[in-house]
């Protein structure tokens, strides 16, 4: 109950100080009765406290400098480090591509060549007779049973 009392004689307060200042300002509408009485709180008041300004020299500076500092990372740190990576990826790239030309691909080659000669030769073997084939199986099942009980 004493805050409610309080606030209603703050209230009371106001209203009673606002038609004290404001009861002439019906006659002369060209000033503002608080400006001839408190000149100081009536431009501190106009200016709204001077709010923007503290605002504008805060946060928008604060914000600004922020957004100026990331642009700058972005365009002279990461832009940078991407293109070195980029230069040092596309390097690399062409020495494994001329390793691939000279090493792999000519390795692979090779190998294959060998394979396509022994499937020449493994279908010169060809007959359509089942018991080749048997016969065949049964040396490779052999073989691998001897290779078996010699590494075990």
């Amino acid at each position: 109950q004493p805050m409610m009392l309080t606030s209603l004689l703050l209230v009371a307060v106001g209203i009673g100080a606002a038609a004290f200042v404001y009861r002439s300002a019906i006659q002369d509408r060209q000033r503002d009765p608080l400006e001839r009485v408190q000149p100081a709180l009536f431009r501190f008041l106009a200016n709204r406290m001077w709010l923007d300004e503290l605002y504008g020299n805060t946060v928008i500076l604060l914000s600004k400098s922020a957004a100026g500092l990331t642009d700058w990372l972005d365009r002279f740190f990461w832009d940078g480090f991407v293109r070195a990576a980029g230069a040092l990826a596309e390097v690399f790239g062409i020495f494994t591509a001329k390793t691939d030309d000279r090493g792999i691909n000519t390795a692979v080659d090779q190998t294959m060549g060998g394979g396509r000669g022994f499937g020449r030769a493994m279908s010169a073997w060809h007959s359509g007779q089942i018991q080749i084939y048997l016969g065949v199986i049964a040396i490779g099942a052999i073989a691998l049973l001897l290779l078996y009980a010699w590494l075990g």
